[in-house]
């Protein structure tokens, strides 16, 4: 089972795990936690891919989330990412932003093929950047699409960030670098 753990600032820490203790709609799974957050997809209408969330604050009390995507395979490095006060989250085609402090929901956003391959801040960190299979999303801080770029190539989780462009591998390792600003994709090499 797949956990990391983040240490905020005050003392605070942020457990991110993938939920398979119980079956996806068990009673006792689901109360287990203070709240539930369901992420809404287009491609998938029941929720089988949990991701829990427990935030250990400095005076030993504690908050928890449950976060349920209605796909996105299991949880990895790829499908995290955290940015300031922010936890960014990637399951299938949907991508959520929790709010580190008390983890409250700030935002959910569903992409063309989806975010698992990867979630990168760009050098401008005025966005996050998500992979997906055959496509590339920029998303503003605010939850809004700036631009979704599709490819002809099946995208890698191999990626860099440069001052103006993401450059991501497919699987053939050429690379594909994505304008920041505008999603225009230069020609894999």
């Amino acid at each position: 089972m797949y956990r990391r753990t983040f240490q905020l600032d005050g003392f605070r820490s942020l457990n991110v795990f993938e939920d398979t203790q119980h079956d996806v709609d068990s009673a006792d799974n689901v109360n287990s936690y203070n709240r539930t957050h369901l992420i809404p997809s287009r491609v998938a209408h029941v929720y089988f891919s949990n991701r829990g969330l427990t935030l250990q604050l400095a005076d030993g009390t504690s908050h928890s989330a449950l976060v349920r995507f209605p796909d996105g395979g299991r949880l990895g490095d790829s499908k995290i990412l955290m940015h300031g006060d922010r936890l960014y989250m990637a399951g299938g085609t949907a991508v959520c932003c929790i709010d580190a402090t008390n983890l409250d929901l700030l935002w959910s956003v569903d992409l063309l093929t989806g975010a698992d391959n990867g979630l990168l801040v760009p050098a401008s960190d005025d966005c996050i950047f998500a992979i997906g299979d055959f496509d590339a999303s920029c998303i503003q801080l605010d939850g809004s699409i700036r631009w979704a770029t599709q490819t002809n190539a099946v995208l890698g989780s191999q990626a860099s960030c440069g001052a103006d462009s993401v450059d991501v591998y497919d699987e053939n390792g050429l690379k594909h670098s994505f304008d920041i600003a505008t999603g225009n994709v230069t020609p894999a090499m």
